[in-house]
């Protein structure tokens, strides 16, 4: 992948994305007009970013490809740079490209993409990757979340490590965009039995930027450890629930768990 994505910085903690800059100003492949629900479906790559510099000398990559492999074309309508020139919008049959996403703004990490129906044969792989050791590591997969899987009911994220070798990031997304989207985060002792041991009500922020309906509405939390209230053993392994206190929101969210040492990276995410 071209480094000409894009360069971001992020604090130290579980990549947390503070600024982002362009390497080079490429032009900007201009909005389209705003495909019509019944023809298109909406997809979720949740974190489709250029190079974001990390905790511990970290610096990390996103890199999503995307493959056609019906025997018909398929538009894909993508937030893309144009570099040398802009991507064609019509994925030809079997064709295989990534997706050059703009990752913009810099607060909100996920990106909607539109793609024609029907979709089933349009496949995706997403993942991370620190570029400092990439001689130890592939990365590590994201998944490419689409509109069904977004739920308007809780969503349970299972064995969620308490261990000060790792730092933890809840990442929650609305589909929808909502300007008025919060949230539940709910902490339970594994095995989970009786109430929870804390929680806290979180704000989504809406879609910003110069092309906001590529953005879901976005929220993040990393400090996990402190819904557990002074002197409660919590054990080693927690489950998280993440609540729509909305009417009718639909969210999406997961858990990043990174070594401090390894920078090694592991998803929990709805199953």
């Amino acid at each position: 992948m071209a480094t000409a994505y894009g360069v971001c910085r992020m604090s130290t903690v579980a990549m947390t994305i503070i600024t982002c800059a362009s390497v080079i100003a490429p032009s900007v492949k201009a909005e389209s007009p705003v495909p019509t629900a019944a023809t298109y479906d909406r997809i979720l790559l949740p974190i489709a970013t250029g190079q974001i510099a990390g905790a511990f000398g970290s610096l990390w990559m996103a890199d999503i490809v995307v493959h056609n492999g019906d025997a018909a074309t398929r538009d894909l309508d993508a937030d893309e740079y144009c570099v040398s020139e802009c991507a064609s919008r019509v994925l030809q049959p079997r064709e295989t490209r990534h997706i050059l996403f703009r990752g913009e703004p810099a607060g909100n990490p996920g990106q909607i993409i539109f793609v024609e129906n029907p979709d089933e044969r349009v496949a995706f792989e997403s993942r991370i990757q620190d570029i400092s050791r990439q001689a130890q590591t592939w990365g590590t997969e994201i998944p490419v979340v689409r509109e069904s899987s977004f739920l308007s009911r809780p969503i349970d994220l299972l064995n969620v490590p308490v261990d000060r070798r790792f730092r933890l990031m809840v990442r929650i997304y609305d589909i929808d965009g909502r300007s008025d989207a919060s949230v539940r985060v709910s902490a339970y002792s594994f095995p989970a039995r009786g109430d929870a041991l804390g929680e806290i009500d979180l704000p989504l922020t809406p879609p910003i930027g110069t092309h906001p309906r590529y953005k879901p509405s976005y929220v993040q939390f990393s400090d996990v450890l402190q819904l557990v209230p002074p002197g409660v053993n919590p054990g080693s392994v927690l489950v998280l629930r993440i609540t729509p206190i909305t009417p009718s929101l639909r969210i999406w969210a997961f858990v990043s768990v990174t070594n401090n040492e390894t920078q090694h990276v592991t998803t929990i995410t709805p199953q």
